[in-house]
């Protein structure tokens, strides 16, 4: 009913990444079904860790997903993020890129000298956030990113830009989307 009442204005959609692709995308595709929400947004996190065999490329995954829900391809957006960063989320913009908040900030690191890469190489994701006085304002994660610039992105946003390449090869699979996979497995 709350729903409801809100007549008019359009949901903002969230899923993890795997649970919209297997349980929503690929059933609806399997049944020739689709949604009409053209004005709809999606918010998805959580990539493919458990999933890499069935993966696919983030075109693929934006316009599939956005055939399913009847929206536009750019509705469809990747955020990169952790619950020990205090809700920290860097989300893509158009351009498709992912940009640090104004309160937080992200440094690529090179793996073997943790000193921070030149624009255009890869490096482990180092991400920072304003209240310094909590332990995990600076956290260097498992994960591996392209520092593609900084003040310059296509969109216009000012800050460090990146985007995600995967996880550290036998990095343990322990993102919320694997927590929640785990919590939804029965004995």
């Amino acid at each position: 009913m709350e729903f409801a009442s809100h007549g008019g204005s359009r949901p903002l959609l969230f899923g993890f990444t795997f649970i919209v692709w297997t349980r929503f995308v690929l059933e609806m595709e399997k049944r020739g079904l689709a949604f009409s929400a053209s004005g709809d947004t999606l918010l998805h996190s959580g990539g493919w860790k458990k999933l890499t065999a069935q993966a696919v490329s983030k075109e693929a995954f934006n316009s599939r997903t956005a055939a399913a829900i009847g929206c536009a391809p750019q509705a469809i957006l990747d955020f990169y993020g952790m619950v020990e960063q205090v809700g920290t989320v860097f989300v893509d913009c158009p351009a498709g890129n992912k940009h640090a908040p104004a309160f937080a900030d992200i440094v690529v690191r090179a793996p073997c000298t943790l000193d921070p890469v030149a624009i255009g190489e890869e490096g482990l994701i180092e991400v920072l956030s304003v209240p310094s006085s909590y332990p995990g304002h600076a956290v260097i994660t498992e994960d591996l990113a392209t520092l593609i610039g900084c003040d310059d992105c296509p969109c216009g946003r000012k800050g460090s830009y990146f985007r995600f390449t995967k996880r550290v090869e036998r990095a343990q699979l322990r993102g919320c989307g694997d927590t929640f996979a785990k919590s939804r497995e029965r004995p």
